[in-house]
């Protein structure tokens, strides 16, 4: 069983929709805010090649699926997904890797290339990069052996992946610079981005969950931003400083009880406010479009669909509306309930 959710859900939404809300109220702020945003680029230029190349997944029938979890019932999209190159390695790699070089480069080790050198002549580096690469491999290996990828599909995977991390790592600073800016209109910019992002998307030669998970979270990455500009005290240096004073070491009881009572209380906030801004946006998005005279219709359950896809915006800001409420809303309760 334990295989089986490995394999099939080490790097869906539903994973990160836990694991970086968790980063934020354990108090670990920077690097919360840094994967974010990078892993919103990752998901969607791995997306975004996958459907502008359009190459099949291998149709192998020695694959083994494990279907009691994923899809005997029809209701796995992976299927649906082109193959080239393997998203599960991108996110995979992009993600352990980059939280590898947030924590070498913030523990006096240096940054940069000097991460590298720190790296061989640490044994306490090298052990935690070795289980890291081990846990890589494992999920590479997995999707070969559950014939959802070929070979050259998680090649080229692990090569973008180091090229896109060798990328965010020289511009990191930068970007949380951006996230955390007091400036005026940075949500307005941020919607802009978002919205050209979601406008130059790849079409693929056919219809492909791909295109839903960029926006997904290219809506949460959105979401974050303005939460975090709405409220730069809860997001500090001495915000987070403060909250790792209460908490203790990660590795304590003490810090699984206290992360552990956020994170229930944070996560039934998050749905609560996902579900209903859900239900809020099917009745204002075609609204906003007709009103301005746009064409629009849902692509995904109308025969002959017309203009716009008006699941796209809602599923934009309905992400936005799950960030947000990570940064600001929970953390608004946190301090309430003194938690």
């Amino acid at each position: 069983m334990f295989l089986d959710l490995a394999l099939t859900n080490g790097d869906q939404i539903l994973f990160y929709i836990t694991a970086l809300p968790f980063l934020f109220w354990a108090g670990e702020l920077q690097l919360a805010r840094q994967l974010t945003s990078f892993m919103a680029f990752c998901i969607y230029v791995g997306n975004a090649v996958k459907d502008a190349i359009s190459a099949p997944r291998p149709d192998w029938k020695k694959g083994v699926r494990f279907v009691g979890g994923s899809g005997s019932d029809g209701s796995s999209t992976d299927d649906m997904e082109y193959g080239l190159p393997s998203t599960h390695t991108i996110n995979t790699v992009c993600m352990w890797l980059y939280i590898f070089y947030f924590y070498a480069s913030s523990t006096s080790y240096g940054d940069g290339i000097s991460v590298y050198w720190n790296t061989w002549r640490s044994l306490h580096l090298q052990l935690i990069l070795c289980l890291i690469l081990a846990w890589c491999g494992f999920v590479m290996y997995g999707r070969l052996y559950l014939g959802m990828h070929s070979p050259i599909d998680v090649v080229v995977g692990l090569g973008i992946a180091m090229l896109l991390l060798h990328v965010y790592v020289t511009v990191d600073d930068f970007i949380d610079a951006w996230m955390t800016a007091t400036t005026a209109f940075v949500p307005a910019y941020q919607l802009a981005f978002a919205v050209v992002l979601c406008w130059t998307y790849p079409q693929g030669l056919q219809r492909t969950p791909s295109y839903n998970y960029a926006v997904y979270f290219t809506g949460v990455c959105l979401g974050v931003v303005t939460g975090v500009w709405r409220c730069p005290h809860h997001h500090s240096v001495t915000a987070a400083e403060a909250i790792k004073a209460v908490r203790g070491p990660m590795a304590s009881v003490g810090a699984f009880f206290f992360v552990g009572r956020r994170f229930l209380v944070g996560l039934l906030l998050v749905l609560a406010l996902r579900a209903a801004s859900k239900e809020i946006l099917k009745l204002l998005v075609p609204r906003i479009f007709h009103v301005f005279g746009v064409p629009c219709s849902d692509h995904e359950s109308t025969k002959n669909p017309i203009g716009y896809n008006v699941l796209t915006p809602m599923r934009l800001l309905n992400y936005a509306v799950v960030g947000w409420t990570v940064v600001e809303p929970c953390f608004d309760l946190f301090e309430w309930l003194r938690i």
